[in-house]
């Protein structure tokens, strides 16, 4: 993993594994990444979503945190699921994540 690379006496930034608390942080990096409307933002980036991530496939969600402020300036969210070739994928995105 990057982050057992990084020193933190060199390092400006730091790729760690997201937690729990990371969640409003990735919603306010989330809305001002993907300007998202006052409308948007009401429905969209909740951190229950990024903390159901974490739960359901926490080795697929990371941040980039600046040591020198200890702000999370980035992340990379993955996730799993079951995908069958043969078969049409016609599900909404909140039916593919489990409304999270």
């Amino acid at each position: 993993m990057i982050a057992q690379r990084l020193k933190p006496e060199t390092a400006a930034l730091a790729v760690i594994p997201a937690e729990p608390t990371h969640a409003y942080a990735l919603r306010a990096l989330s809305l001002t990444a993907y300007y998202a409307t006052t409308e948007e933002a009401a429905l969209w980036y909740k951190p229950e979503e990024f903390m159901s991530r974490m739960q359901a496939f926490p080795e697929g969600q990371f941040v980039a945190v600046h040591l020198p402020s200890n702000e999370i300036v980035g992340y990379t969210s993955g996730m799993r699921f079951h995908y069958d070739p043969s078969t049409a994928f016609t599900e909404t995105w909140d039916q593919t994540t489990g409304y999270g």
